[in-house]
């Protein structure tokens, strides 16, 4: 029997206040994260509407102030088979808003979608203009797969919670090939232990953070049986406290981790936010499209997504590390109460 080893990490939730701060600008635009929402239609010989309920980075017009509007997109999607069952919808084209526009791009994800390709795509949207400001805290939340290790296709997950300028927490869990599951499955785990630098907009890169890492081959060792079911597993340390970085690039889509004495790790980012002021809270790790797509707030969706996990541990296919709260390897209580005391927040 073979699985999907979904691996994900640990957020932390961490309390903060900002002051207002004067918006990053440059001579007729500043930076702004947009939260979107609405239907836009794919044409290309056939017809397809999308609901888009996402959030972005772009630089606004500087006539066009923070607060909610009504928006038209014209562009492009390209459909591609991201993994199994999930298809990935990446946007890039023009939002206009009280006649003035500017160029956006933005990634979607679908379950079991039945077509692929280069599409048309109009449609009209009510996005959400939040600046981002050069002062003040700003937080940061990053979720994404990992596709390569070195020059091996590989599959896993890296999560990053942040303070801009200040301290970021970074996960990685990930295994080179396709997973199975034998009576002994190893993967590999690397966590930033030490921030040195955390900032956007730095070096070329949208979200770069820098210090030292830990990296850890991890073996779990199930008695035999069709279900696994007792386990035992041990952790070697392979680097330690490493110097590193986390690199995030190409408008928020792709990632990359380099870490001294081990090949570099890359991926793609599934979902990311940025917040001044607002609290990003724990779990919300699946919404009505399907596990793994966030939908800014958490609520029954993420609690029986990870109620159907309970249990699992990293050979089992139910497994999502983005439910690992503590980062443990397994789905348990904990996970599930720290869904349920943030029922009803959003972000």
């Amino acid at each position: 029997m073979k699985s999907k080893v979904l691996l994900s990490s640990l957020v932390l939730l961490t309390l903060g206040l900002t002051l207002f701060a004067t918006p990053v600008r440059g001579a007729d635009t500043y930076l702004a994260n947009i939260k979107a929402y609405g239907t836009i239609t794919l044409t290309n010989g056939e017809i397809h509407e999308v609901n888009v309920h996402t959030e972005f980075m772009a630089m606004v017009p500087v006539e066009i102030n923070s607060g909610t509007y009504n928006a038209t997109f014209q562009g492009q999607a390209n459909v591609t088979l991201e993994m199994e069952y999930k298809y990935a919808f990446s946007f890039e084209g023009n939002l206009t808003i009280d006649g003035y526009t500017f160029p956006v791009e933005f990634t979607i994800y679908k379950f079991r979608v039945s077509y692929t390709g280069v599409y048309t795509a109009t449609g009209s949207l009510t996005v959400t203009i939040m600046p981002i400001s050069a002062e003040g805290a700003t937080w940061v939340m990053m979720h994404g797969y990992i596709n390569s290790y070195g020059d091996l296709p590989a599959f896993g997950w890296c999560g990053v919670y942040a303070k801009i300028g200040e301290w970021a927490q970074a996960f990685a869990a990930w295994t080179p090939g396709t997973p199975t599951i034998p009576e002994v499955t190893n993967f590999y785990v690397a966590r930033l232990v030490n921030t040195t630098l955390v900032e956007l907009n730095y070096s070329g890169a949208d979200l770069y953070i820098e210090g030292l890492w830990n990296v850890y081959n991890v073996t779990f060792i199930y008695e035999p049986g069709v279900v696994p079911g007792n386990y035992t597993f041990k952790v070697e340390l392979l680097v330690d406290h490493g110097e590193g970085n986390l690199r995030v690039t190409d408008n928020w889509k792709n990632f990359a981790i380099t870490i001294t004495g081990i090949d570099e790790i890359k991926g793609t980012v599934i979902h990311y936010c940025v917040r001044q002021v607002e609290i990003i809270p724990m779990g919300d790790v699946s919404s009505s499209s399907g596990p793994g797509i966030p939908d800014y707030k958490v609520d029954i969706w993420d609690l029986v997504h990870a109620a159907k996990a309970y249990g699992s541990t990293p050979v089992m296919m139910n497994l999502d590390f983005s439910m690992d709260f503590n980062f443990d390897f397994k789905i348990d209580i904990y996970d599930l109460t720290t869904i349920a005391v943030n029922i009803g927040e959003s972000y």
